[in-house]
């Protein structure tokens, strides 16, 4: 498979801009698409095929994907579908097919925004920072525990942040604990 743009070799420290890789066939399309991205602060990589895709996903390790329903070696939502199974970065597909059977399948195969073409720069690039801001929240939100001090009647944070208890909230935080998983 033939790339339709090379991204640029570094060997300096990985960059700390949002990774996305765009899955389009249609060069014209993929370079208009890299060069939004581009001049949005984004690294971009580009892969014309679903085969390529799924190489690139591996060695780029995107934030977001870009994916066109219509590749050459297989189902856009098949690719959609498999990438949203790993679960690990943000998906949206980017295609001219304004179908609504398209869009909502798309959409339940794990898309997390689907997006008609033509779209204008700005909206794309919102697009792609909504998506990845949600899942940095669901990441983050994932990651937050909290501990119970009972000695201390207290709830601290991971981030080491307490929040003292009344004598009343402390018994029944305890109470709820105890009876956690019961039924009752």
């Amino acid at each position: 498979a033939t790339k339709v743009s090379e991204r640029p070799k570094s060997a300096s420290k990985p960059s700390a801009r949002l990774r996305v890789l765009i899955v389009e066939d249609i060069p014209t399309i993929a370079a208009s698409m890299q060069a939004m991205l581009l001049q949005a602060g984004m690294d971009v990589d580009l892969a014309v095929s679903g085969a390529e895709a799924l190489e690139h996903k591996r060695s780029f390790k995107p934030e977001v994907i870009l994916v066109d329903l219509d590749l050459p070696d297989m189902n856009g939502i098949a690719l959609v579908e498999r990438f949203a199974g790993e679960g690990d970065c943000g998906l949206i597909v980017v295609t001219a097919n304004d179908h609504a059977a398209a869009r909502v399948a798309g959409l339940d195969t794990g898309a997390d925004d689907y997006i008609v073409k033509p779209v204008p720069a700005r909206e794309l690039t919102a697009r792609i920072r909504a998506v990845h801001r949600r899942l940095n929240k669901s990441a983050a939100a994932r990651q937050m525990r909290i501990y119970v001090d009972f000695a201390q009647r207290s709830i601290v944070g991971n981030d080491g942040a307490r929040t003292l208890l009344t004598e009343a909230e402390s018994a029944a935080l305890e109470t709820l604990l105890d009876a956690a998983g019961t039924g009752v």
